[in-house]
């Protein structure tokens, strides 16, 4: 490793934040009149665009009713809606913790993550989460999305840091391998147990395995 880590971005879904159970998959599924196999496909198909602003949420569910060859009200969408937002709001605390460790030893930390208005929105407004780290980098409002490189480099603009310096942890590998041709430290995170002190290894304490 050239220099030491500075600072440490994590995504949302699937680091900071527990991803979906599959009974809410189900539940949201059979909303839309769709196996959960189907729904899947299409609520990923077009889950880019939307993340980017390039849909807003009723031409997002109207997208996908017209691939699976439905039609949805406006109160059905506000309802799918209400739901995918609460697919993404079970927090893993112990990763907080951690953020707040990094940041009293004096490591800058960051969220960059694809994320739709409508949930980035209500975590601004019903949380202060974005509070708890000194850059917040998501696809709606920079319009560009994991993996397209234009969102690694806002998010390393806005740290004042090259990427070099930085160390990021996501879930996708796509996006590792995209944050790795920037010159970014990256790990694939599937939990916290399966770290194995990966990250100890940039001079970072330990991410906590209980909690």
């Amino acid at each position: 490793m050239s220099e030491p880590v500075q600072a440490v971005i994590l995504d949302y879904g699937g680091v900071i934040c527990k991803l979906p159970e599959a009974e809410q998959t189900r539940q949201l599924a059979e909303l839309c009149g769709l196996s959960t196999e189907d729904f899947l496909t299409y609520f990923w198909q077009y889950r880019l665009a939307y993340d980017r602003a390039d849909l807003d949420d009723r031409s997002y569910w109207h997208s996908i009713a017209s691939s699976a060859g439905k039609s949805y009200s406006d109160e059905q969408i506000a309802r799918f809606d209400e739901c995918d937002v609460r697919f993404w709001l079970t927090l893993d605390e112990p990763m907080l913790e951690w953020n707040r460790t990094l940041r009293a030893a004096g490591f800058k930390t960051a969220i960059l993550s694809n994320m739709p208005a409508s949930l980035g929105m209500h975590i601004r407004k019903h949380t202060d989460l974005f509070d708890q780290f000194d850059v917040v980098t998501l696809s709606y409002e920079v319009r560009s999305a994991k993996p397209e490189p234009e969102i690694y480099k806002s998010c390393l603009a806005d740290l004042g840091l090259r990427g070099e310096q930085t160390l990021f942890f996501d879930d996708k590998l796509t996006n590792i391998r995209a944050a790795q041709a920037l010159g970014i430290h990256a790990i694939t995170y599937k939990s916290r147990a399966e770290l194995n002190g990966q990250e100890t290894a940039y001079g970072l304490p330990a991410v906590p395995l209980h909690g």
